[in-house]
């Protein structure tokens, strides 16, 4: 497993400690999880999806800054 995928996985889990001890209301209703949705009692991006977006984000950041990339 490379550095890039272990650092990614890292931010993924303290990311993801970080909102649950927070418990922010775009991801939670009186702690618990909102589901997923357009109505005014649901969430258009889950703790999952933020999650996924995050890994993705620190991933591609870590490739772009080394220059291993296909131009």
């Amino acid at each position: 497993m490379n550095n890039y995928l272990k650092i990614s996985i890292l931010a993924v889990v303290i990311s993801g400690i970080v909102f649950h001890e927070t418990k922010p209301e775009v991801f939670y209703r009186e702690g618990e999880f909102k589901d997923f949705g357009l109505n005014n009692e649901q969430t258009i991006l889950p703790l999952w999806l933020a999650l996924v977006i995050i890994g993705f984000f620190v991933y591609s950041v870590q490739i772009l800054n080394e220059g291993k990339y296909i131009v």
